[in-house]
């Protein structure tokens, strides 16, 4: 009686901040402004058939799913993750529209009984999720249905409205899936698929096995595979970037500081103040919060500065201040011993690294923009030349595809500079581009259009392709004279060292792993197709060269074992041909839609 007196007079508020906060997210997963919105076009971040999607909608989600994967990861999110958001954002609300879109198409509406009967038998896990629906840490079903019949409680309409958009798409999505069907000889052919089993012997011949440079690859050769291969050739546009980069290292000045900074705590430390509490406050490690302690180390362990300090400083003392390749460190030897012959060392240390500060950064800054005031000018080279600098050097990227996802080789993720790459003239400088590694200056220096590539561009590539396949014809010819030899009586008729080449995996199945070869399928095709115990087969081409298979044993199914799984067997199978049929339907959807994204318009990658 207490509980829903207490539902009664404090639920009524709390349902509304919950459903508010939930449709909100409604509003942001599912959109549900698709007409009469007057939005102007520059305020769409794309369109779906000629339906906007508003950028303040996107972003909202965006930032949204940002700030749950920064609580997540406890931290900053890194620019790939950021652009991953993006898409999956994009992704997802070209799919919601388009379902919707079809669903308008196909006069699908929902009953006010099946809206009703979906409340209450399932809400979603938002709902499920309150504490106020839960006992012991479990969702109440009674709570929840008690929360439903009170009057007092308010807020549900929004509940409502996220049912009316779901369930119309759900109905047509139940239609896509209702095809599917799974047949009981579907069932037992997967079953023997996964679990019957064959023992086989195995001699092999590969390419590899004969030396590359007794295979001599004339002229001639290579350009008759080029000519005859021009579709192994074919390449999407490329681009080649050439640029400088600033790397964000430390000054003089930032390591003149930081050597002050541990003068500074070694000198507390030698007037009395407490070196635990020191390296819970200052320590820049994992191990500050055990008060700077690494615990029993031996030799080979810690590295090569801070071993010598720490094995050549007695018990109880702290030695003066070592600079290693992570920072400069403070070491107290807290006792020592010996374990089997061997020193070991138990000692605290503080640790700090040496940052790159802000007038680092500023003069870093500078130094970038007037840097690309003379590659402007005279090019990256002479911008190169012009510093005293001996690292600084023009690097290249090669060329590359542009990527979904930003990704540029050499240069990784760096914010801006896939949407210069992929939309400035040849011979385009950037502005000066940041991130946490430095600053970039970059030159579009090359590109190259979809089609085949050039024979000069890929020569080396084709001649060391005409080599392998000279190889393999003779790893063949290998195989063939061997299957010669036995008559076709299987392998048992080798002797010698043709005998001692002879493979025998354990059993393996038709979707399992064979030791020493993998999951080829053309051996796999071959092994199965043997019916009786020493029958062998015909010379077999592999991934990896050529094989002459004997069958060993056949290793039947547990009939008994499969009629007791075969239940659960289908419905799996069902599953997966439902959601298979899903995907297959969703993405002809999308590839018969106008869809038209403008996400580089508003989002820098």
């Amino acid at each position: 009686m207490g509980l829903m007196k207490s539902l009664r007079e404090s639920t009524k508020y709390v349902m509304i901040l919950l459903l508010v906060s939930f449709g909100a997210l409604i509003f942001l997963e599912w959109g549900m402004d698709y007409a009469g919105s007057n939005v102007t076009a520059q305020s769409n971040v794309g369109e779906v058939n000629g339906q906007g999607i508003r950028y303040d909608d996107l972003k909202a989600e965006y930032d949204q799913l940002v700030e749950l994967e920064r609580q997540q990861r406890g931290g900053e999110v890194d620019e790939f993750t950021t652009r991953r958001l993006v898409r999956q954002v994009w992704d997802r609300r070209v799919s919601f529209m388009l379902l919707q879109q079809e669903v308008v198409k196909n006069e699908i509406t929902v009953s006010d009984a099946e809206l009703i009967e979906a409340i209450r038998e399932n809400p979603p896990e938002f709902i499920q999720q309150q504490e106020m629906f839960q006992t012991d840490g479990t969702f109440d079903r009674a709570k929840y249905l008690a929360a439903l019949n009170n009057p007092n409680v308010q807020g549900w309409e929004l509940l409502e409205a996220q049912f009316r958009a779901l369930l119309p798409q759900q109905k047509l999505i139940d239609r896509v899936m209702s095809a599917a069907r799974i047949t009981d000889l579907e069932v037992k052919n997967s079953y023997i698929a996964q679990n019957e089993k064959i023992k086989v012997k195995y001699l092999f011949f590969g390419p590899n096995d004969i030396p590359a440079d007794s295979m001599e690859v004339a002229e001639e050769e290579v350009q008759t595979y080029y000519d005859s291969h021009q579709a192994d050739f074919q390449q999407e546009a490329r681009t080649r970037v050439t640029y400088i980069k600033l790397d964000k290292a430390p000054s003089t000045a930032d390591e003149q500081r930081t050597e002050r900074q541990i003068n500074d705590l070694y000198k507390r430390l030698t007037d009395g103040e407490d070196f635990e509490q020191l390296a819970r406050d200052f320590s820049e490690d994992g191990s500050a919060e055990n008060g700077g302690d690494l615990g029993f180390f031996g030799a080979g362990m810690m590295v090569k500065e801070f071993e010598e300090v720490a094995f050549a400083t007695s018990a109880g003392t702290i030695a003066p201040p070592v600079k290693s390749m992570f920072g400069w460190h403070i070491i107290k030897v807290e006792e020592k011993k010996s374990e089997n012959n061997e020193p070991q060392v138990r000692a605290r240390h503080i640790l700090l690294k040496t940052a790159v500060g802000q007038q680092t950064l500023r003069d870093l800054d500078a130094k970038a923009t007037s840097l690309l005031q003379i590659a402007r000018e005279s090019g990256l080279d002479a911008a190169s030349a012009s510093t005293a600098s001996d690292s600084l050097e023009v690097l290249d990227t090669g060329l590359f595809a542009q990527r979904d996802d930003g990704f540029i080789p050499r240069i990784g993720y760096l914010l801006g500079a896939a949407s210069f790459s992929a939309n400035e003239n040849v011979g385009a400088y950037s502005e000066v581009l940041e991130n946490d590694s430095g600053y970039h200056i970059l030159n579009v220096s090359e590109r190259k259009r979809e089609g085949v590539q050039a024979l000069d561009e890929v020569a080396t590539q084709v001649r060391l392709l005409v080599n392998t396949e000279k190889r393999k014809l003779l790893a063949k010819q290998s195989a063939e004279a061997i299957k010669s030899r036995t008559g076709g009586n299987g392998l048992a008729m080798l002797t010698g060292t043709d005998a001692d080449l002879i493979e025998e995996p354990e059993a393996f199945a038709r979707m399992g792993f064979i030791p020493g070869i993998g999951q080829d399928l053309d051996f796999m095709s071959a092994a199965f197709s043997l019916d009786t115990e020493g029958a062998a087969s015909d010379v077999i081409e592999g991934g990896r060269g050529y094989y002459l298979i004997e069958l060993v044993e056949k290793l039947p199914i547990d009939e008994d074992l499969f009629e007791t799984q075969k239940d659960i067997l289908k419905q799996q199978m069902l599953a997966q041909e439902q959601n298979q049929l899903y995907a297959d339907w969703l993405a002809e959807l999308k590839g018969r839609a106008e869809i038209v994204d403008r996400l580089s318009e508003f989002f820098t990658f």
